[in-house]
């Protein structure tokens, strides 16, 4: 079984989608979901000068947490949101990508432009029969890594079978 399945699929049109089979649907939604990685950053739109950025991820999961690891090479933490949204289980990561010159700059100089700058996201949606511990989410940042915990709510048994003591006297 996949441990990640991404929320757009170009192959898979509409109807198929709105046609699928409960199996399928409940199946997604016990997964952990993950945009798609982008390689080569797209424009927002023709001219526009911005792109969408999105970085590499990595989720680990653990009894007790999720771990995703993301790779944010030359972004500043202090340009990275972190959002966690507890309706919809799902973390969002989004920034700023900067460049070092504008872009005057960039166009008369530039003779190998590898770099992408502009907007990054990129989000992870993880199962709805997990509950997050909102105020327990972790994330720091080293070297260009960026690291987020996030600890798994414990819940209590749903039921709980209650046994009855047979005692002698009236005090216990």
């Amino acid at each position: 079984m996949p441990i990640a399945t991404y929320n757009f699929d170009p192959f898979l049109n509409v109807f198929e989608r709105a046609s699928a089979t409960p199996s399928l649907k409940k199946r997604e939604k016990s997964e952990i979901q993950v945009s798609p990685l982008v390689y080569q950053a797209k424009r927002k739109s023709p001219g526009s000068g911005e792109d969408v950025v999105s970085p590499p991820i990595d989720v680990f999961e653990t009894p007790e947490h999720y771990e995703v690891v993301a790779t944010i090479a030359g972004v500043s933490p202090s340009d990275v949101d972190i959002d966690f949204d507890p309706g919809t289980n799902q973390l969002k990561l989004s920034g700023t990508v900067s460049a070092e010159h504008d872009e005057n700059y960039r166009r008369k100089f530039i003779k190998v432009g590898e770099r992408k700058v502009g907007n990054l996201e990129r989000t992870v949606t993880f199962p709805e029969d997990v509950t997050i511990s909102l105020d327990d989410i972790k994330a720091h940042s080293l070297h260009g890594v960026l690291k987020v915990i996030l600890p798994k709510k414990q819940t209590p048994e749903k039921k709980k079978k209650i046994t009855i003591t047979i005692t002698d006297s009236e005090d216990n």
